[in-house]
C-alpha cells in the first residue's frame, strides 16, 4: 500500500474514531476568521467521567492492532572474543585487529548508499570485561578538523569515530561513545528511539587517539560495567551502529547502513540496529566510592538595617560528602550520595521570558543525569510527571541535599528506576523527602511498552502531594505509533475534597514517525483544574488540547543544493475549562531542511489568536492586558555548516505581537581557533512597541564563552552573561583537572554584578555575591 493510502486511512481512522463518541458542540462565539475553517477538527470536551471511558476504548482498540504487526528478525553478528592483549595506545597494529574484519562502511550524509570518500576501517572485539573498538581513519592532513581536548564536545565542528549501543537490546534506548582526533572523550544517552538524548550522561570508559600523515587512528576501551546488559543462556545480545564523521566534507559513514529518513538522529536509532552477539561475558561488578573534599567563601552586599547603604558579609565555606555506586547485578546500578554537592556545575543560560509561562531549564548535576530517562513521563512538549529540578532547588537557589540513592536498571524484563532524596530545611522552607518509582516493559512487539509511575513530595510539616501515572508507547503499523499518558495526583491541603476527574491529566498521541514522504501528529490532551504534580512541570492547567501536524519531507541524492526538507503544517488549539472559551489557537505552516553542504534552515509562520483571561507583566513597565488578540509573526532560522574553524546560527522574527509589534533577532557564532581555543556567544535582540498605549520594551541577553583545553586533562572554562531585563550581569569560571575519569579537582568562581546600579535608593553596590569554591574528588574502585 502506498504512503498516500495509509497516510488517507490513518486520517480517515482517526476521524471516524472520535466523531463515533464525541458531540458537537457550538463552542465558541466571535471566531476569528482565520482559524474558523479547522475548527470542525475538532470536538469539545463531553462529561469526563464518559470521555475517560472514551479514551480507554480507543487505547484497548488500538492496541489490540498491534498484534498483527510483525517486526523484522535481524540475525546477530557474533563479535570476535580476543585471543591476545590490546595495548590501549590509539595504535592499531596488534595482530589480533588484524584477523578481524572490519565493518562495511555506507555513506549516511551527504548522500545515502555511497562508497566513503576516504577508506576507513572501524572494528569491535571484546574480553570477559570490556569492549574494544579501533578505527583507522585515511585522510589527508588537512582534511582533519580536531577542534577540542574537551570532554564531551557535542558539535559537527570536528571529526568523530563513534560506537552506539543498545546494550539491552530493547530497540529504544543506547549509549553513544565518541572520539576526535584529539583522543577527547564524548558519551550521551539516548531514549524514546532517538526522541530524547541526554549529552551530559557520563560514565567510565577509556580511549587513545594519533595523527599521522595518512590520517588518523584511535582505541577505545568501554567496560561492560559501565553498560549494563542482560544475558541469556550465556549470550548478551545487543543492537551495534558504528560511524565516522568527516567534518570539513560534511561527511557520515556508517554501519549497518541506515537511510536518513528520520530527521537528524537516525544515525543512531536504536531500532535500525545491527544485532550483535557477545558470548561468556559477566560484569564484574564493582563498587566506586567517591568522596568529595570543598573549601571556599562566599561574600554577599546587604542593605543595612537603616537601609542607607550596602555592607559586605562573607563566609567561609567548607564540606565533605561521597558518591558511591555500586552495579547490583550486570544490569541494576545502585548510587548512593550523602551531603551531596553540585558546585562544579556550570551556571544556567539566562533567558527572556515573554510569554505567561514558567522557564522550562535543563538539569545539569551529574546526579539526576544518569540514566535519566527511565525516569521520563512525558506529555509533550516541557511538560512532565517528574521534573529533577524541583529537587535541591528553591526559586533558583541551592537547597542542601542531605542524602540520595537511586536503583536504576532491569529486572526479568522490567525497565526499573527508584530515587529517593532527602533535602534540608532552612528559614521558612521546611525539610522535604522526595520519592520517584518508575516501572516500564516492553509489550506486544520489540518497539511498544507499558509503564507507570509514582511521586511524593512530603515536608517536615507533614503536608503532602503524591501523583502516579500509567504511560504506554504501541507501534500500531510500520512507523505509526500510538502513545498514552494517564496521570492523576493527590494534595491533602486540597479543599473541597478529592474529584477523580479534576485531578486528573490525559494525553492521547498518534503519530508517524518519519521525515521522508507522509507524516502526521495528533495530539488530545486534557488537564483538570486540581491537578497539580508537585515533583513535575506544567505550563498549563485546567485546559484540554487539540494538535495536529501534517508534513510531507523529500531526501534527495545527487542534488546540488538539499540533502533534505520537509514542508508540514501544525495546529494547536487549547481550550479552558473554567471559562469555557479558546484560549489559545495556533496555525504554523513551516519549511525546514537541510542543505548539502552542512547548513540547516527554517521558515515558519505563526498565526495566533489569544484570549487572555488575566494581565501579565513583560517587565515593570510594560503588560499585556486580558483581553482577545489576532496576530501573525513570521520567523526564520538558518545554521551555517558546522565543518570549519567559524560557524554560526541566526534566528529573526518579525510581526503582530498581542496589540503591538515584535521583532526580534539572536545570532550564535562559534570560533575552533584551536584544539586548544574555542569561543562561542549569543546574542538576542528584542523590541517589543504598543503603540496605542504608549508603551515599549526593548531587551539585550548576551553570553560569551571561553574555553581553553590544554589537553585532555587541563581545562579552562568561562561563561559572562548580560540580561537587561534582569539588569543582571554574571561570570561563571571553572579550572578543571581531570587525569583520568572520577578523579577531578575543581575551582570555581562565581559572581553577580548589577547592571542598573541606579534603579534604586540607595544605589546598588557594583556587586550583589561573590564566591569562589575548590572541591576535589577521587574515586576507589573495589
Amino acid at each position: 500500500m502506498s504512503a498516500m493510502n495509509h497516510f488517507l486511512k490513518r486520517i480517515s481512522t482517526f476521524s471516524s474514531v472520535i466523531t463515533s463518541f464525541i458531540k458537537r458542540r457550538e463552542y465558541y462565539s466571535g471566531t476569528a476568521p482565520f482559524y474558523e475553517p479547522i475548527l470542525f477538527l475538532y470536538r469539545p470536551p463531553i462529561k469526563s467521567r464518559y470521555l475517560m471511558n472514551v479514551n480507554l476504548r480507543i487505547i484497548l482498540s488500538l492496541v489490540f492492532c498491534t498484534i498483527v504487526y510483525a517486526q523484522k528478525n535481524d540475525v546477530p553478528i557474533n563479535i570476535t572474543r580476543l585471543n591476545g592483549p590490546i595495548t590501549l595506545d590509539g595504535i592499531v597494529d596488534e595482530n589480533t585487529w588484524q584477523s578481524i574484519v572490519p565493518f562495511e562502511m555506507t555513506s549516511h550524509w551527504p548522500e545515502f548508499g555511497n562508497s566513503p570518500s576516504d577508506h576507513t576501517e572501524i572494528r569491535l572485539a571484546y574480553d570477559d570485561n570490556y569492549i574494544y573498538v579501533s578505527g583507522i581513519m585515511h585522510a589527508a592532513p588537512e582534511n582533519i578538523l580536531a577542534a577540542s581536548f574537551k570532554r564531551d564536545l557535542h558539535t559537527l565542528g570536528t571529526d568523530y569515530l563513534t560506537i552506539v549501543l543498545d546494550t539491552f537490546n530493547d530497540n529504544e534506548n543506547a549509549l553513544l561513545f565518541a572520539t576526535t582526533p584529539t583522543g577527547n572523550r564524548n558519551d550521551l544517552a539516548i531514549s524514546d528511539d532517538v526522541g530524547s538524548v541526554d549529552v551530559s550522561w557520563d560514565t567510565f570508559w577509556d580511549v587513545e587517539s594519533v595523527q599521522d600523515e595518512n590520517g588518523w587512528s584511535a582505541e577505545m576501551r568501554i567496560p561492560f560495567s559501565s553498560l549494563g546488559f542482560q544475558s541469556v543462556n550465556n549470550e548478551v545480545v545487543m543492537g551495534l551502529i558504528v560511524y565516522r564523521y568527516t567534518a570539513k566534507k560534511n561527511e557520515m559513514v556508517l554501519f549497518p547502513a541506515v537511510e536518513p529518513n528520520w530527521g537528524f538522529w537516525s544515525f543512531a536509532k536504536p531500532s535500525q540496529m545491527q544485532k550483535v552477539r557477545f558470548q561468556g561475558i559477566k560484569s564484574d561488578n564493582p563498587i566506586y566510592l567517591t568522596p568529595y573534599l570543598l573549601a571556599g567563601n562566599r561574600q554577599e552586599n546587604i542593605l543595612n538595617d537603616v537601609e542607607t547603604a550596602y555592607t559586605p558579609e562573607s563566609e567561609i565555606t567548607k564540606n565533605i560528602g561521597l558518591d558511591l555506586k555500586y552495579n547490583v547485578t550486570d544490569n541494576l546500578t545502585l548510587d548512593f550520595s550523602l551531603n551531596t554537592d553540585f558546585a562544579q556545575v556550570e551556571a544556567d543560560d539566562q533567558q527572556i521570558n515573554l510569554t505567561r509561562f514558567l522557564l522550562f531549564l535543563p538539569e545539569k548535576r551529574r546526579f539526576f543525569l544518569e540514566r535519566a530517562s527511565i525516569f521520563d513521563f512525558s506529555f509533550g512538549d516541557f511538560n512532565r510527571l517528574f521534573y529533577t529540578r524541583r529537587i535541591g532547588l528553591n526559586e533558583g537557589e541551592q537547597v542542601d541535599i542531605i542524602a540520595g540513592g537511586r536503583l536504576v536498571g532491569r529486572v526479568n524484563n522490567w525497565d526499573v528506576g527508584v530515587l529517593n532524596v532527602q533535602t534540608a530545611g532552612e528559614g521558612d522552607l521546611a525539610a522535604e523527602n522526595f520519592g520517584v518509582m518508575r516501572l516500564r516493559k516492553q509489550v506486544i512487539n520489540a518497539y511498544s511498552y507499558l509503564g507507570g509511575m509514582a511521586t511524593s513530595r512530603i515536608d517536615a510539616h507533614g503536608n503532602a502531594n503524591v501523583a502516579y501515572g500509567m504511560d504506554g508507547v504501541f507501534r500500531v503499523y510500520d512507523n505509526d505509533y500510538l502513545s498514552f499518558n494517564l496521570a492523576q495526583t493527590y494534595t491533602d491541603t486540597l479543599s473541597g475534597g478529592f474529584n477523580f476527574v479534576d485531578a486528573s491529566r490525559v494525553r492521547l498521541f498518534w503519530e508517524r514517525r518519519s521525515y521522508t514522504d507522509f507524516a502526521y501528529k495528533f495530539a488530545y490532551e486534557r488537564a483538570g483544574e486540581d491537578y497539580f504534580p508537585a515533583n513535575g512541570f506544567e505550563l498549563r492547567e485546567d485546559f484540554s488540547r487539540y494538535f495536529n501536524e501534517l508534513s510531507y519531507g523529500w531526501s534527495f541524492k545527487g542534488h546540488p543544493f538539499f540533502q533534505r526538507h520537509r514542508l508540514a503544517l501544525k495546529t494547536d488549539v487549547y481550550e479552558l475549562h473554567s471559562d469555557g472559551v479558546l484560549e489559545t489557537v495556533d496555525i504554523s505552516p513551516e519549511w525546514r531542511g537541510a542543505l548539502t553542504s552542512g547548513a540547516f534552515f527554517g521558515l515558519t509562520v505563526n498565526a495566533v489568536h489569544e484570549h487572555l483571561i488575566q494581565s501579565y507583566d513583560l517587565s515593570d513597565d510594560v503588560e499585556i492586558l486580558r483581553g482577545e488578540y489576532t496576530y501573525t509573526q513570521f520567523l526564520a532560522d538558518y545554521s551555517t555548516p558546522g565543518g570549519g574553524e567559524l560557524s554560526a546560527d541566526f534566528t529573526t522574527s518579525y510581526g503582530s505581537f498581542f496589540d503591538g509589534r515584535r521583532f526580534s533577532v539572536g545570532i550564535a557564532p562559534k570560533w575552533i581557533a584551536s584544539k586548544y581555543l574555542e569561543l562561542s556567544g549569543w546574542y538576542e535582540f528584542n523590541q517589543l512597541d504598543f503603540p496605542d498605549r504608549n508603551q515599549a520594551l526593548t531587551s539585550h541577553l548576551a553570553r560569551l564563552r571561553c574555553l581553553v583545553t590544554l589537553n585532555t586533562t587541563f581545562s579552562l572554562s568561562a561563561l559572562v552573561q548580560y540580561n537587561s531585563a534582569a539588569n543582571l550581569s554574571l561570570a561563571n569560571v571553572r579550572f578543571r583537572y581531570n587525569p583520568r575519569e572520577g578523579n577531578d579537582l575543581y575551582i570555581v568562581y562565581n559572581e553577580q554584578f548589577n547592571s542598573d546600579r541606579q534603579r534604586e535608593i540607595p544605589v546598588l553596590p557594583v556587586s550583589r555575591n561573590r564566591a569562589i569554591v575548590a572541591k576535589y574528588t577521587y574515586t576507589f574502585k573495589f
